[in-house]
């Protein structure tokens, strides 16, 4: 699904009344910038979506997500489980 960088933002910033945001999550940095994944759900199709965007990270890599971009691609996505296993100390 494409959709224009000025209706990307507006589900960004929760202004599109038609996506609802699932995740904004934050995937990596690097010096300038920070990663995120963006999933949001289409009620109306039943449909989830995935996007990419980076932000920069301070003064010198100071850009806003897609801002060379006039159109922004969502992938289609699915949702699963994935089990983490962690260990700690005993006590």
């Amino acid at each position: 699904m494409k959709l224009t960088r000025k209706e990307a933002l507006e589900i960004l910033d929760g202004d599109e009344a038609h996506y609802i945001v699932v995740e904004d999550k934050q995937i990596g940095k690097r010096l300038w910038r920070i990663d995120y994944r963006l999933v949001i759900f289409d009620p109306s199709a039943n449909v989830y979506y995935i996007a990419h965007y980076s932000v920069g990270a301070n003064e010198q890599g100071d850009t806003s997500p897609w801002e060379y971009a006039d159109e922004v691609e969502f992938q289609e996505a699915e949702s699963y489980s994935d089990v983490v296993i962690k260990y700690r100390e005993k006590k």
